[in-house]
């Protein structure tokens, strides 16, 4: 039988994606106080890296859908095989 996670287990998990995301955010905002150069060439830097990650998001939900594309036509094929024998 399958062990349920305790309380305190799922407190701490949670804790610790609170802590991630808040160092995500904490780290960013250094970064920018940190960046050296005017306004325009920080607003265009900025650009460019947020078109890079949009299309890394972008290609990253196309694998997700082809991934789910295969588990539905493997279930199908599945389903067709117990059909036959």
């Amino acid at each position: 039988m399958a062990k349920r996670p305790s309380s305190n287990q799922s407190l701490n998990s949670g804790l610790l994606s609170f802590g991630f995301i808040i160092g995500l955010f904490v780290g960013a905002i250094l970064t920018l106080l940190n960046l050296k150069g005017d306004g325009q060439s920080t607003r265009q830097w900025l650009r460019s890296q947020s078109a890079e990650i949009k299309q890394q998001i972008d290609n990253q939900d196309t694998v997700a859908e082809s991934l789910r594309q295969g588990k539905e036509a493997a279930r199908q094929h599945r389903a067709e095989m117990s059909k036959l024998g």
